[in-house]
């Protein structure tokens, strides 16, 4: 409950500075954080005895829990992707080819040249 409630106040903190520069500083600080926190982490699994005696167990229940959700993940999306096919479409962004602008007619279609330059020579 403390984690939460301390998760919240960041994200009002953070709703309320969004307009200034702030989160853009503390977020290059967030990589370096979380290391240090891993690190930490670390060392208490480390340093506790009974973990470190019974980590061949452990190591083995992690592995297949996480190699179990990934396969699980995959067939999941295999699925998915069967039952929904993809439309013939320009990216991900569901645009037709000549719509994304990245045919001659397309180009002309958004006033675009083939340099990238608009009609009026501004980028």
């Amino acid at each position: 409950m403390f984690a939460l409630a301390f998760m919240f106040l960041g994200m009002l903190v953070g709703f309320l500075l969004r307009k200034t520069r702030i989160p853009g500083h503390i977020a290059r600080l967030f990589i370096p954080i979380v290391c240090a926190l891993l690190f930490a982490m670390g060392m208490l699994i480390g340093h506790n005895p009974m973990i470190m005696d019974n980590l061949h167990t452990l190591g083995l229940h992690g592995f297949l829990m996480a190699f179990s959700s990934m396969v699980g993940s995959a067939v999941v999306v295999s699925i998915i992707c069967r039952l929904f096919p993809a439309r013939n479409t320009a990216g991900s962004t569901g645009l037709t080819a000549a719509a994304a602008g990245r045919t001659e007619e397309g180009l002309r279609e958004n006033g675009l040249q083939e340099n990238g330059l608009h009609k009026d020579g501004q980028q």
